[in-house]
């Protein structure tokens, strides 16, 4: 039996459990699934109690391969970068290979910011047949969780992760109306987030506001890309020109307002548009597109 430790994890409250790795297909594809689903129940059972959440498998998955990853096929150089792709603190990583007509399971705990891919803990189970891995598994994994990782804050309030990431270094962020201490770098920042709807803003002079409204649910992760562009009134009218106005507003204010196609500004204000057949939409940010769309022949009035 091998045990590593080290020192004991900064606080947190998301594992990552990643798909059983098996290098040399010592298992048959139902064999494989079986014991992945019994490592998964099991961290479960093991980390909820001791304040932790254990990633949904799909959700992380998903967000891996979206940041070109393979949950499947990495090594330690690999594991820091998930961990900040999925935005969690720990990964719980696995392998098993037949040795001397035995099973034998590698498991490993990681924080995700060593970058190093030291271990936190680990351990080596084995076993006869994979049905007694399984039960070495549902015996096991408890301690080992108990020994790795300190107990979670009690009574800890149920919370989803929001990653946000911009375009344009700098930007500020403002959740339900609280401005976030960290300006916005290019790169994903994360945010804890009680289990509902959430507004957020993102803002920077200079360019329009990116307003959504995500829902965040326990354990899950939320991705928003902020687009920022850049908030420039429309061209001049040319002198003598005949033309009408336009005003729109917006419940929730501050929709991106876009005339054929072109963005005028944000809701709220009034722009001199040449007479004539326009298709007028709004929506949250440019980045997102806009459902629809009012086709008008001006002159009208627009409100």
């Amino acid at each position: 039996m091998l045990a590593v430790a080290a020192a004991a994890p900064s606080s947190g409250k998301y594992v990552g459990v990643l798909p059983l790795r098996d290098p040399e297909k010592a298992l048959s594809k139902s064999n494989l699934l079986a014991l992945d689903d019994t490592l998964r129940t099991a961290s479960g059972n093991a980390l909820t109690p001791r304040g932790y959440t254990v990633v949904d498998k799909a959700n992380m998955i998903l967000h891996i391969k979206q940041a070109g990853g393979d949950p499947t096929n990495c090594d330690t150089s690999c594991l820091a970068a998930i961990g900040q792709a999925i935005s969690v603190q720990y990964l719980f990583s696995t392998s098993v290979v037949k040795t001397e007509g035995m099973l034998l399971l590698t498991v490993r705990l990681y924080e995700t910011k060593n970058a190093e891919g030291k271990p936190l803990y680990g351990d080596e189970w084995q076993a006869n047949s994979v049905d007694e891995l399984r039960q070495e598994v549902a015996r096991k994994v408890e301690p080992f969780f108990a020994a790795a990782l300190p107990t979670a804050a009690a009574g800890a309030e149920s919370k989803g992760t929001l990653v946000i990431q911009s375009t344009i270094a700098g930007a500020v962020v403002a959740i339900d109306e609280a401005i976030q201490q960290q300006s916005l770098g290019t790169g994903p920042a994360s945010y804890d987030l009680s289990q509902g709807s959430h507004q957020v803003i993102v803002s920077l002079p200079g360019y329009l506001d990116v307003i959504r409204r995500v829902s965040v649910e326990t354990g899950q992760l939320v991705r928003l890309t902020a687009r920022m562009v850049k908030d420039e009134p429309p061209p001049p009218t040319p002198q003598g020109a005949v033309t009408t106005l336009l005003t729109v507003t917006t419940n929730p204010t501050g929709a991106v307002v876009a005339l054929d196609g072109q963005p005028l500004g944000k809701s709220g204000q009034t722009w001199p548009i040449a007479p004539g057949r326009h298709t007028v939409t709004a929506s949250e940010d440019l980045g997102r597109p806009a459902r629809g769309g009012t086709e008008l022949r001006f002159p009208t009035t627009t409100r």
